[in-house]
């Protein structure tokens, strides 16, 4: 089920859209999310080499500058900001799986990939301690369990039948 219907309350418009001057009512809030997004930044990946195999250069910390720049025309005061972020839900992600699909998808193991985990953690938790202040509702759920996606299944075969009856 969509949060939004959860929650009953419209879907929200794309704060891009927002940007191309489209008219939306944001009374319920705006979504920032972008597909394929990385919680990690377009340069991270550049600097190892694979920044070619990103789906976006939109990642969690560019979402989180869209909320920091619309912020103002949603509150002017701090104390009308806390009345409408207690009345708010923040969602941040699923994110994080894309971090490690780029590197699969570019070649890297599975040990080279495991190294990456400290720094999406690292990333989501910032993002989130951003949002948090005057935030009431905050949901980060964690990544969905790509592994058992076609893509993975293919990638790393193995003909081992009892290795992969314990997948």
């Amino acid at each position: 089920m969509v949060v939004a219907e959860v929650f009953r309350v419209p879907y929200l418009p794309p704060y891009l859209a927002l940007n191309n001057g489209q008219h939306y009512n944001c009374d319920h809030g705006v979504n920032f999310a972008v597909a394929g997004a990385t919680a990690l930044s377009p340069e991270f990946f550049c600097q190892r080499n694979i920044g070619s195999s990103l789906w976006t250069n939109d990642s969690l910390s560019t979402q989180l500058g869209w909320f920091k720049k619309l912020k103002p025309s949603l509150c002017n005061t701090k104390q009308e900001c806390d009345i409408y972020f207690k009345k708010a839900l923040f969602l941040v992600g699923e994110i994080g799986g894309n971090d490690y699909n780029c590197p699969f998808f570019s070649g890297w193991s599975i040990r080279q990939v495991k190294i990456l985990v400290p720094f999406v953690v690292e990333a989501v938790s910032k993002a989130t301690n951003a949002l948090i202040e005057g935030a009431v509702e905050l949901v980060v759920p964690g990544n969905l369990p790509i592994g058992c996606s076609a893509m993975y299944l293919t990638i790393f075969q193995n003909p081992n039948e009892s290795f992969q009856s314990k997948l």
